[in-house]
């Protein structure tokens, strides 16, 4: 193939250029062709530090260091096979596969760069990062060109497109910018390659360290200071595309014509967020593509936080794969074997090692970076009084004191721990979330799991992309259908924005934020937060009449006073009692949960006094509550939404109650049905019913008469009168929830009753189960001083860290 010639002053310029950069550069890409400067490895400073202890190992982790302090841990070990990459390995065969074109979308911190790196260690490939910085791998040529974009954008005398079409001045920049990038880049790739020994198994990964690290020995970025060189010539686009063309067929006769090349684009969300055109959807993200796409030479894969991806499924547009599974600590033995990799062999089987990885697994689960970060300051600290130190950690990120730190430790100590953990962005919900009602409602719906069902974690399964983007989820699987919510570095910072910073009531119910949702959320959370609010209502104090609104005139059994029960049946489960049920919520401590959302509950040999029966149920809530005489009534719950954008209409109110009565309240399941749940499967085929599920109301309870079913309803944050419903001739009662009373109960519950139900859920259960009633704790760490007065005491528990 011929190269493509200039046709005019202007490209015959470039060309010169070109050549000019390439023959100064000669040498240098041939000693990083085959040399492969290494990145200069971090160590940890001696300062302060009179115990040089742990130096060796720590020099001969060889961990890359990005800027003059900060230890890499994106770039360690690269390609180097562990029993912790067999799954990362998976990942990179499913999003380098030659000709499908992919975006991985996942949080802030997740390992996406991580899983790109990787990959390019092992293939020949482009690495674009549309986000740069003093401490973030990569050249700055894409993001120098996406600056001039966002300029040409702001100038005064810039075309408006009305239509979100570019118009053909802003089309033709635009086209130009984004042609020089990838000639820059090509350009040097070729260059790079006929230098390089082609055979030498270790030429890929010099390559992608030169594309991190383009500066090293030059003092300058040698991509983007070619980039800006290309950009200074008014070459033709005829031209500019030629000498792509010419550069991707010298590629190819290197390479050969069958070697995957793959361009990744890492944070890709940026130059998606960046519109170039009026309300339409022309992105800097899309335009790049169409203008990189049409050269027809590489696979593309595209990294970063989540975004509309809609146009990349249009008709006619080029087809990409979404992938979401890039991986996060939630398997104890995983991250266990993650941090001893970084621990010396004398510390690797202590005692205090053990309970250190314990208490790491229960904090810090998660996102890869949460346990990084104090992997470095570990590191930093040369492994002294690791206890310490992580309960440092765990006061800045997650904001509160955690119960099983050191009960002794030197105050000073901790005082210089404070400041070395304090250099990483913790997470602050409050930038974004109020924002943005429909996130608030997904943060409530998972943080009254943790409160009513006592949950670890919880699964999304609606609109994941809106928690993962505000930063309180992860995608938990390849699709992108299931998020997970599970981590204390981001739950209790969430909690307290929740329930702390707007108060209780805004925090339980939420009337602002329920007014102003114009459909109703994927997974509501109000009869969630009304678990909680029941527990308080039913304690014995009050009239049902109080709780639930009935049609007047009022029943009898309506005026007594009642009480929340838990039903359980006799050994030979031919009679039934009702059992009162206490909890010192919110006054004390209670870590059972409350809630369950298995069918077992229709057995009545659960321990929740709540059922959570929307999966299997046309009410959302069941329980029992027990009057003042004795009877027992069973409580079907249904709640609806209702403000001035939904609406709740009294024909449809009328109808859910209709299906509430005791032989249509239950779903059929049929052996076609998809259950998801396993406890559910697990639950249904013990229920008594067998076909399907029913309320037990054959069954005697001892003390009461025949039970009835009071079908409740409510609306909020607009209420219905129940009088505003026709009257129907069912045996069983109908009423409304006082959603007003409920709210005004929530008003009543304390900061710290809430944190630590949280934390029993997060923290508490997870370690039973890790390690049973065995302590994480270490009595006495660091130098203890003399003095009372300068020795900490951390045996106060759950204390929230004020800001």
């Amino acid at each position: 193939m011929q190269a493509f010639s200039p046709q005019s002053p202007a490209d015959d310029a470039l060309g010169r250029e070109s050549k000019a950069f390439s023959s100064n550069h000669q040498q240098i890409l041939r000693d990083r062709a085959r040399n492969g400067r290494r990145s200069r490895l971090w160590t940890a400073s001696l300062e302060g530090n009179d115990q040089p202890e742990y130096e060796d190992f720590i020099a001969n982790l060889q961990i890359p260091c990005l800027n003059a302090s900060r230890a890499s841990f994106l770039l360690h070990d690269l390609n180097v096979t562990t029993p912790d990459t067999t799954p990362q390995r998976s990942r990179l065969k499913e999003i380098f596969q030659t000709g499908q074109h992919t975006i991985i979308i996942n949080g802030a911190g997740t390992g996406k760069t991580r899983l790109l790196f990787e990959g390019l260690s092992t293939r020949w490939g482009l690495y674009l990062p549309c986000v740069s910085g003093p401490s973030a791998p990569g050249s700055l040529d894409l993001n120098t060109g996406l600056l001039q974009l966002s300029s040409l954008s702001a100038r005064k005398d810039a075309p408006k497109a009305q239509t979100g079409d570019l118009d053909s001045r802003s089309a033709g920049i635009l086209r130009r910018i984004f042609t020089q990038i990838l000639l820059s880049r090509l350009t040097l790739f070729e260059l790079y390659l006929r230098h390089a020994p082609l055979d030498d198994p270790n030429v890929r990964m010099r390559w992608l360290r030169f594309q991190l690290f383009p500066s090293a020995k030059l003092c300058y970025d040698m991509f983007d200071d070619f980039f800006r060189a290309i950009s200074e010539h008014d070459a033709s686009m005829e031209y500019l595309e030629g000498r792509i063309r010419d550069a991707i067929f010298g590629i190819r006769s290197l390479l050969g014509h069958d070697e995957p090349i793959y361009c990744v684009v890492d944070d890709a969300q940026r130059a998606h967020l960046q519109s170039l055109a009026g309300p339409g959807p022309t992105t800097a993200l899309r335009q790049m593509l169409l203008v990189w796409e049409s050269f027809d030479a590489m696979t593309f894969v595209l990294a970063g936080q989540p975004f509309d991806c809609s146009h990349f499924h249009n008709s006619g547009a080029t087809p990409y794969r979404v992938w979401t599974d890039t991986g996060f600590f939630d398997g104890d033995e995983e991250q266990r074997r993650y941090v001893r990799r970084y621990l010396p062999p004398d510390l690797q089987s202590t005692q205090s090692t053990e309970k250190l990885l314990d208490r790491i697994c229960l904090w810090l689960r998660g996102r890869y970076r949460i346990t990084t970060y104090f992997i470095y300051c570990l590191l930093t600290t040369r492994f002294q009084n690791p206890h310490t130190l992580l309960t440092s950690y765990v006061r800045m990120y997650a904001g509160i004191q955690p119960e099983d730190g050191p009960i002794h430790t030197d105050y000073r100590l901790r005082s210089e721990y404070n400041r070395l953990v304090s250099g990483y962005s913790r997470y602050d919900p409050s930038q974004t979330l109020p924002r943005d009602v429909y996130a608030w409602s997904s943060a409530q719906m998972a943080l009254h799991r943790l409160i009513a069902l006592g949950q670890g974690s919880v699964i999304f399964t609606g609109d994941c992309s809106r928690p993962v983007s505000h930063r309180f989820a992860m995608f938990a699987n390849s699709d992108g259908s299931e998020a997970i919510f599970c981590e204390p570095c981001i739950i209790f910072p969430l909690a307290r924005l929740v329930f702390h910073r707007w108060g209780p009531s805004y925090g339980y119910l939420c009337t602002s934020v329920a007014s102003a949702l114009q459909d109703p959320p994927h997974e509501p959370p109000l009869h969630l937060a009304s678990i909680t609010l029941l527990l308080l209502a039913l304690k014995g104090d009050r009239k049902l009449c109080d709780i639930f609104a009935l049609a007047e005139p009022f029943p009898e059994w309506a005026q007594q006073t009642c009480k929340l029960v838990r039903l359980s049946r006799s050994e030979e489960a031919n009679t039934i009692h009702a059992v009162p049920y206490e909890t010192p919520f919110p006054g004390g401590r209670d870590q059972d949960p409350w809630a369950t959302e298995s069918p077992s509950w229709l057995r009545h040999d659960a321990t929740e006094p709540f059922f959570v029966a929307s999966e299997c149920s046309r009410a959302d809530l069941l329980f029992a509550v027990q009057l003042a005489d004795g009877d027992v009534l069973f409580v079907a719950l249904k709640i609806m939404l209702k403000n001035k954008h939904v609406d709740a209409p009294i024909e449809n109110i009328e109808l859910r109650l209709a299906n509430m009565e005791p032989d249509r309240l239950f779903q059929v399941w049929s052996q076609s049905a998809r259950i998801d749940n396993e406890d559910m499967l697990n639950s249904l085929s013990q229920v008594p019913t067998g076909a399907g599920l029913s309320l037990d109301l054959q069954t005697p309870i001892v003390g009461s008469g025949e039970p009835r079913v009071l079908r409740a309803f409510a609306t909020f944050p607009d209420a219905t009168d129940i009088g505003s419903l026709q009257q129907d001739t069912s045996s069983q009662p109908r009423a409304a929830l006082k959603m007003d009373a409920l709210q005004k109960l929530s008003e009543d519950i304390p900061w710290d009753a809430t944190l630590r139900r949280i934390y029993s859920a997060l923290i508490d259960r997870r370690k039973q189960l890790m390690v049973g009633d065995e302590s994480v704790r270490v009595d006495v760490e660091g130098t203890i001083a003399d003095t009372e007065s300068e020795v900490s005491d951390d045996s106060d528990e759950g204390q929230e860290v004020a800001e």
